[in-house]
């Protein structure tokens, strides 16, 4: 019998990182990432009732150094990354030109493109040793169609996704590697 497949989902602490964990959880082994500890713990849970095994990885997806340690617990503990989920997000109340911080523009940014392109970097070893796996980055509809209310760095963050997987099908594929972006 082979080892179950290996999950890794940023965000998982609420939303639509959680409600992945649980909707693919049978079966499975789930990397739970997400800034509070207390909330992974709850999905750790809903996991682990769904038929999965969860590992609990408190982490700051704006936090590089994180991202790398969240990776070697899972490679020490069940050996590597089959697929990943990239629901991590954050967006600010000051989201116009007019009142927008850059101090708060550069978190999100962080948070919903760099956080992302870091953890795809993190894996794609994982993935290509293990012939091949899927890349799911959590978007939004501000991504597809502009929406004026989302913000300047928000919109800007979660369309930059679009390219992110664009790059990874073309460049990737010949390993298995799929992606794409909700």
């Amino acid at each position: 019998m082979t080892d179950p497949r290996v999950l890794w989902i940023t965000g998982a602490g609420s939303g639509m990182g959680r409600a992945a964990a649980v909707a693919v959880a049978t079966g499975r082994r789930v990397a739970l990432s997400g800034r509070r500890r207390e909330p992974l713990q709850e999905t750790a849970e809903m996991v682990e009732e769904a038929g999965g095994e969860a590992l609990v990885l408190p982490v700051d997806a704006r936090d590089r150094e994180a991202i790398t340690q969240a990776h070697a617990t899972i490679q020490e503990s069940w050996g590597g990354v089959d697929d990943v989920v990239l629901a991590a997000g954050l967006n600010t109340p000051r989201r116009a030109w007019a009142d927008q911080s850059m101090a708060e523009a550069e978190d999100v940014i962080t948070t919903n493109l760099n956080a992302t392109l870091q953890t795809v970097q993190t894996v794609l070893p994982d993935l290509r040793a293990r012939g091949g796996g899927q890349v799911v980055m959590v978007s939004s509809y501000s991504a597809w169609r502009f929406t004026p209310y989302a913000g300047v760095a928000y919109s800007a963050s979660k369309a930059a996704l679009a390219a992110l997987c664009q790059t990874l099908n073309v460049q990737e594929a010949a390993h298995g590697i799929r992606a794409c972006h909700l």
